[in-house]
């Protein structure tokens, strides 16, 4: 239906009026309320009724005239006429007080009957009237539309028709209320009958919850309101075609100004504040939009579903439109910018140019100068660059991106980021490289995210860290490799992570060392070679026991031949480190620790070091132990404890295995200690060439306290009173790191370390 054919079918039920007061004047009342039913009737409606209240020379009333179940209805008429021209069927004016009508959009029968009391259509689509008719008034006019998405709207409204001008005018003044909101408009119209034309001035306020909303169109506003000024012309589009391109095609401007107030879109945003006043322009099938000043767009928070994250960038989103056919050929264009922060974007639009309904729209997306940081993450992202095109297409042009990857802390030095996003159906793929800015550290980045439904995995790797001389160092990967000052050697790594909606974040990652040596203020690691598995990094979990060795460690006594065997186990309090076993050869023996756990949620940790045919003689020269020589075989239980207390050691034994020989080659402090007494130049004598029996060490150390060490030894020197046997007694004590400090600076400790530390029993 037209809205012409509806101004028609209102000319006609005043010409009807007009009809039925024609009969009635000339029958009166009695007959003239049954002249009027037949007429109606005859007209199409059966079940009409209508009562006259009073007829005059001039002036006639009309009171309830219901025209059936289900159609409109009508409380009062007040007709006025000339008696000389009712016989043409024209009248001076026509008052029509409680219109009232039911729209139900959820009854197919009610629908039906409606639809035939609306005129078909038929004839011309010109002004349809021979003769002039009255001036209408229309006054506490009620039409309730009921559907199944709005519920019930109730329009209230008033108005007046002017027909007896040419052409056809019309104003209209209503409001609108529903579950949704309310609306309000004043409206003047001309011509009615054909191609009208709005003037209009209105304005709006609903709940965004409770608008229709497009079925499958997310998101779904959730809460928040509308807000809605307009004023302007616009051409009246006929209801039986598509409505937007009826609009476009006549002439017609509107101004517009819009506000949107808390508006909650799950799960993209927790509120949402928009502005915008523009100018509309229609004609030609084309919209020409124009805007004094931008729009201002604030999205506030994620919801609590969402990571947390702190982002900051500065963004621009350009889009073009080629203009339609025959119009204006510049290009349309709109532009957004703004600035993204800490749960928050804050962004201006501004719209301009001609616009044609369906037409191809272009655009580019540009991100500068953005950062990215995930709380409870040690990884920075900053000075991030991105360039997306729009629509970002299947198979079409792909988005570029840069940033710098860093951490917060500083103990990873910056990588620069390189990539190109492609898209393939619904997924997202990332191929691209993190490298250092000396080129010196490369490696390959992968990603594939499934955009419907966020989730994705992430490949690192595998990249090849070549450590040498003069060239790439520990150093330069950051501040947590610092504390080795000269590698040598290749690094191997990869690694993924894998990311869900509300689902952890997993990982695994792999680290092989291929000939490594690393040299640190407190020794070097020599040849270290082995791979390290995790099957799990939040938190670090190793995928079954690991293994790792060295040629040698060298920390004032070389340990030969290192290897370890470990496992990584995620525990409430965080990831446990157990030692299955590690070991190695000291002074051609060999030292073991088995079965040590170290767990956070432990205040304490101990273990046992096993010590195993250990050379005297091999163990004094590589402690660099200046005038002391030997002989003999060393074996023993040293057990450590860790605490926050400090690391304690409680009943250390070690002592030989059988016999053997220790010597004491006093130097040039041999005189000097021999005038000391008879006791101490006989002891002095004694372990020169001293042919022991026991050898029993014995090392205590408190966790707040200095190492003590105690040694005993029972034998002979066969130059001395015919080999009288001897007993001795000897104990060291000062501070455990000065002494260890001293030994791996390759330091020589000799007999002076027995100074003032022997006691002997005969």
């Amino acid at each position: 239906m037209k809205v012409g054919r509806g101004i028609r079918w209102l000319i006609g039920i005043t010409m009807a009026t007009g009809a039925l007061f024609a009969i009635a004047v000339a029958l009166r009342v009695p007959l003239a309320e049954r002249a009027a039913g037949a007429y109606l009737a005859a007209q199409g409606f059966p079940e009409a009724s209508v009562s006259v209240s009073r007829i005059g020379p001039d002036h006639a009333v009309i009171d309830n005239l219901a025209l059936g179940p289900g159609l409109p209805a009508i409380e009062r008429i007040e007709i006025s006429y000339r008696m000389a021209e009712l016989a043409g069927l024209r009248l001076r004016a026509v008052r029509i007080e409680g219109l009232r009508a039911v729209v139900d959009g959820r009854d197919p029968e009610a629908l039906a009957r409606l639809k035939r009391f609306l005129p078909s259509g038929g004839g011309r689509d010109d002004d349809g009237m021979a003769a002039p008719g009255p001036t209408v008034d229309l006054a506490d006019a009620q039409i309730v539309f009921r559907t199944a998405r709005i519920g019930e709207v109730t329009l209230t409204f008033r108005g007046s028709l002017d027909l007896a001008g040419s052409p056809v005018r019309a104003s209209f003044e209503g409001r609108a209320d529903g579950e949704f909101g309310q609306a309000a408009v004043t409206a003047w119209a001309t011509p009615l009958v054909e191609h009208p034309t709005i003037q209009i001035q209105g304005y709006a306020s609903a709940d965004l919850a409770r608008l229709p909303w497009p079925e499958g169109l997310e998101p779904r506003p959730r809460g928040g309101t509308l807000q809605l000024s307009l004023s302007g012309n616009l051409p009246v589009p006929s209801l039986e075609g598509p409505v937007v391109a009826g609009l476009l095609a006549s002439d017609g401007s509107l101004v517009v100004d819009l506000k949107v107030r808390g508006a909650a879109l799950p799960p993209y945003a927790a509120s949402v504040d928009a502005g915008a006043s523009f100018t509309a322009r229609t004609g030609g099938g084309v919209l020409v939009l124009s805007m004094e000043e931008p729009a201002a767009l604030t999205v506030r928070g994620l919801p609590p579903e969402m990571p947390r994250t702190v982002a900051e960038a500065d963004f621009t989103l350009e889009a073009a439109q080629p203009a339609g056919p025959g119009a204006d050929p510049s290009r349309a264009t709109a532009t957004i910018s703004g600035r993204l922060t800490e749960n928050r974007v804050d962004a201006t639009l501004l719209a301009e140019g001609i616009w044609a309904p369906g037409g191809p729209i272009a655009g580019q997306l540009r991100l500068r100068d953005g950062s990215f940081r995930m709380p409870g993450r040690d990884i920075l992202a900053a000075s991030i660059e991105a360039a997306m095109p729009f629509p970002f297409e299947s198979g079409g042009e792909p988005a570029h991106l840069s940033a710098t990857v860093s951490t917060v802390s500083g103990r990873l030095a910056p990588l620069n980021l390189n990539a190109r996003i492609t898209r393939e159906d619904e997924t997202l793929r990332l191929e691209g490289s993190l490298a250092s800015p000396d080129g010196g550290v490369r490696i390959p980045l992968q990603a594939r995210c499934l955009g419907t439904e966020a989730r994705g995995n992430v490949a690192l790797g595998p990249a090849t860290l070549q450590f040498q001389p003069d060239a790439l160092q520990p150093a330069a990967l950051g501040s947590a490799f610092a504390m080795v000052t000269q590698a040598e050697g290749a690094i191997e790594m990869s690694g993924t992570l894998a990311f869900a909606p509300a689902a952890p974040l997993q990982g695994s990652a792999a680290v092989g060392f291929h000939d490594v040596t690393l040299e640190t203020a407190e020794g070097v690691i020599e040849k270290l070679n082995g791979t390290i598995r995790l099957d799990g990094l939040f938190p670090p979990r190793t995928a079954g026991p690991q293994a790792i060795s060295a040629g040698r460690i060298v920390s004032g006594v070389p340990l030969e031949q290192p290897s370890l065997s470990f496992r990584l186990e995620p525990t409430e309090a965080g990831t446990a480190v157990v030692i299955d076993r590690a070991e190695g050869r000291i002074a051609e023996g060999t030292v073991v620790v088995e079965g040590a756990r170290f767990d956070p949620a432990q205040s304490t940790h101990a273990f046992q070091i096993a010590i195993r045919d250990l050379s005297l003689d091999r163990l004094l020269g590589d402690y660099a132990m200046e005038g002391m020589s030997g002989t003999g075989t060393l074996a023993g239980i040293i057990p450590v404890t860790f605490s926050a207390a400090g690391v304690a050691i409680e009943s250390g034994i070690v002592r030989a295995q059988g016999g053997g020989i220790l010597k004491v080659d006093w130097g040039s402090s041999r005189d000097a200690m021999a005038k000391q007494g008879e006791s101490v130049a006989l002891m002095v004598q004694t372990l020169e060439d001293f042919h022991y029996s026991t050898l029993l060490a014995t090392i205590e150390r408190p966790a707040d306290g200095s190492l003590s060490l105690k040694v005993a030894l029972e034998g002979h020197n066969p130059a001395v009173k015919n080999g009288h046997p001897f007993r001795f007694n000897i104990s060291f004590s000062g501070d455990l790191e000065k002494i260890l400090a001293a030994v791996r600076e390759g330091r020589r400790l000799g007999s002076n370390l027995f100074r003032g530390s022997l006691g002997e029993t005969p």
